[in-house]
């Protein structure tokens, strides 16, 4: 089983590959598990990313990935190398 933490790595480093492709565009998201939307409460809670809810029948989410959140990712990856 996946650990959260590493879970919610993974939710921040999709974010990040989507906003290298498209700096300028924030991405929407469709929640589909209460754990997804932990995630992303967690992430927005730690400053990372800005979430704003697009869709309440479906639960989507405006994501906006903010620059402590690209720094943590540069960070991360200066370390693994």
């Amino acid at each position: 089983m996946i650990k959260t933490q590493d879970y919610r790595l993974g939710i921040l480093k999709d974010i990040y590959i989507d906003h290298i492709k498209n700096p300028d565009r924030s991405i929407i998201v469709s929640i589909k598990t209460r754990k997804e939307a932990l995630a992303y409460r967690y992430l927005q809670r730690r400053g990372f990313i800005n979430l704003k809810l697009e869709s309440s029948d479906e639960l989507q989410l405006k994501i906006i990935l903010l620059q402590s959140g690209v720094d943590y990712i540069r960070n991360l990856e200066k370390e693994l190398g």
